[in-house]
């Protein structure tokens, strides 16, 4: 009997931690308006289809109608933005950024854009194609 209540207790404490340590689902109504904004600014004709809410640092996940996927911080700014077959060659990444990407890479699309803290990008391309830059928008090699 003792051994069956133990495992009663461990099996509810951890169903607990799990239900507070997971993702939150949310409307789209709970999403920060400039998350929205730059929803609506750079990707129209979309609507969302998802949108969740990290539990321990509240920041927001967002999927779209046509599948792009966009990570935005506590704050509302955006992190990380997976085109999931979607070219991401929007106004969100600086122009001199897009410029060498496209000298130097013709042809080939943006499938993720991540924006670090200090202005620092990570771009990569369909094809698995790793690039980083600088605030600056020069190629950190």
């Amino acid at each position: 009997m003792r051994k069956y209540l133990a495992f009663l207790i461990i099996f509810v404490f951890a169903a607990i931690s799990a239900a507070l340590a997971s993702d939150v689902r949310i409307t789209p109504d709970q999403i920060p308006a400039n998350a929205k904004s730059f929803i609506k600014g750079n990707f129209p004709g979309t609507t969302i289809v998802k949108a969740k809410k990290d539990y321990d640092d509240g920041e927001i996940e967002v999927r779209l109608s046509n599948g792009v996927k966009i990570d935005f911080r506590a704050s509302g700014e955006w992190k990380e933005i997976d085109g999931n077959g979607n070219d991401l060659s929007g106004k969100y990444i600086p122009a001199k950024i897009l410029s060498n990407i496209r000298a130097n890479h013709p042809g080939v699309m943006i499938d993720e854009v991540h924006r670090h803290y200090g202005g620092h990008y990570e771009i990569e391309l369909v094809n698995d194609v790793k690039l980083y830059y600088n605030q600056d928008g020069t190629p950190a090699y």
